[in-house]
């Protein structure tokens, strides 16, 4: 009898359930967790500073927005951030903004970004340079040699890296650029050199090329690594469709030669 009643009453609950349009709560857990990462600091000719405290980095959530600064190590943590994907923005007076987007923190267990603590080969960091103040005076290139003065307010520098922007469009704006090139020059005398690889550039013989460069904080491969751990410098921007790196100077006026 016992057993009649208890169904019975069963029964009944789910038949007032229905005429009431009662659903089922299914609760999901609130999962937090530690949020851990590191930027290493450079100067504009990507010498190491030694202390690497006062980036700020924000993290961009779904409806919420949370800060955390570098210590000197480069460590930053985000404590208890809810599991999310995140934009990070990581910067500092002085210095070119870096970004990573699509940042995945399950929560639970400690999220530590590019370590993995199999060995300094698979660890990865993110670099931030002091923006570039020496100005480009003067810009020559032919096919494959050029040649660059600079104004500097410091000490001038044995090698200096450009980033070089071509196209076959005049006044290009910047969806209209063909290639992109790293060159690192060599002082000779006060006169900055460097040679370009002519089979990594996609222009017709007889095309004229038009191009304009800005100094780059990068110290060029020996330098994308530090105390073993690979450097991200640049990031993909989905807007402008193109790579950014966020560590140039001033760019410097159009120039032109027939390739």
């Amino acid at each position: 009898m016992k057993y009649k009643r208890t169904k019975a009453g069963c029964l009944a609950v789910c038949l007032v359930c229905g005429w009431l349009g009662c659903k089922e709560e299914i609760l999901l857990p609130d999962l937090e967790g530690n949020l851990v990462g590191y930027v290493y600091t450079f100067d504009e000719f990507a010498n190491p500073k030694e202390d690497h405290h006062g980036v700020l980095v924000t993290a961009y959530g779904v409806a919420q927005i949370n800060q955390a600064h570098t210590d000197a190590n480069g460590r930053f943590e985000f404590r208890q951030l809810p599991a999310g994907t995140y934009e990070l923005h990581m910067e500092k007076d002085g210095y070119g903004t870096m970004k990573e987007f699509g940042v995945q923190h399950l929560g639970g267990e400690p999220t530590i970004l590019g370590f993995n603590f199999n060995g300094p080969n698979s660890s990865s960091a993110f670099f931030i340079y002091e923006l570039p103040t020496a100005k480009i005076t003067n810009l020559s290139m032919t096919n494959d040699a050029l040649s660059c003065g600079f104004d500097f307010t410091g000490e001038e520098p044995e090698i200096i890296y450009l980033l070089i922007l071509l196209s076959d469009e005049e006044n290009f704006p910047g969806d209209k650029i063909k290639e992109i090139v790293k060159l690192g020059l060599v002082n000779v005398n006060g006169d900055y050199q460097g040679f370009l690889n002519r089979d990594y550039l996609h222009f017709e013989t007889g095309e004229t090329v038009y191009y304009k460069a800005a100094v780059i904080a990068w110290g060029g491969s020996p330098s994308t690594s530090y105390n073993g751990i690979l450097g991200i410098d640049n990031y993909f921007d989905y807007e402008s469709n193109r790579t950014v790196y966020p560590n140039t100077g001033e760019m410097s006026a159009q120039y032109s030669f027939v390739f």
